[in-house]
Formats: structure tokens, sequence, C-alpha cells
């Protein structure tokens, strides 16, 4: 038997806000300190919620436009994605580590070196060499 299509519903602001102002409802019984604690995490939500991705899906646009010129497979995005979070999140968001651990990794998982360097320096590379 054929069932009826089902169609996903692109996430609507009002929806959002909605939400929020649940939330913001049920804050009201806390001191204002923490309320306008809340209420700042709400509108941080809401912007993260209208900018879109963010700074990891920007990064990923620049490293895909290197990755078009120097003729790199769609196959092998998936190697070059996961650098890119990584080295966003692990280099130069947290510092945990140095480029040079990251792209020795990706080296070693099969993704060419001067590629992965092109990217860490479009990315704005974060040296911290010991």
């Amino acid at each position: 038997m054929a069932r009826k299509p089902t169609f996903v519903k692109e996430p609507r602001v009002e929806q959002y806000a909605l939400k929020q102002s649940l939330i913001r409802e049920a804050y009201g019984y806390l001191p204002e300190e923490l309320r306008r604690q809340a209420q700042a995490q709400i509108a941080r939500q809401l912007q993260d919620f209208n900018t879109g991705f963010g700074s990891l899906h920007s990064a990923w646009l620049t490293a895909s436009r290197i990755l078009d010129a120097r003729g790199v497979s769609h196959l092998d995005y998936a190697k070059y994605k996961a650098f890119v979070n990584e080295y966003v999140s692990k280099v130069r968001t947290k510092k945990t580590e140095t480029m040079e651990m990251v792209v020795e990794k990706y080296t070693a998982l099969g993704a060419s070196e001067p590629i992965l360097r092109d990217i860490a320096g479009a990315l704005g590379e974060v040296t911290t060499t010991s």
C-alpha cells in the first residue's frame, strides 16, 4: 500500500522564538542576575540560529575552494573536511594541538601534506613550535 509522502518543514524563526519564549517563562522564578544571564544566552542562541553554521562552515567553504583549485577528487573530501573540523577545533579554538600534529595525523591517513598546509594557511595558521 502506498504511503502519503511526508515533507520535512524548514525551521522558522517564529517557531524558534516561541520555544525561546517558553524557556524565558520557565526562568521567571530566577533572581535578576540569573535571569539576565539566561536572556543573554537565549539572545546568543537566536543569533546563532539566524547566522547559520558559523565558523566551521565558513572554514569548510574556504577549504573546498582550495580543493577545487587543486583538482582533488570529491571522494577524498571527507578526509579534508575532517581535517578542517579538527584544525579549527583543536588548533585555533582550544589550542590543545599544534598544526604539525594535525597535519601529520591526516598525512598518515592519506591526505596530501601540501594541500593540508595550504588549507591551514588559508584558515589562519596558529603556530606554536616547541
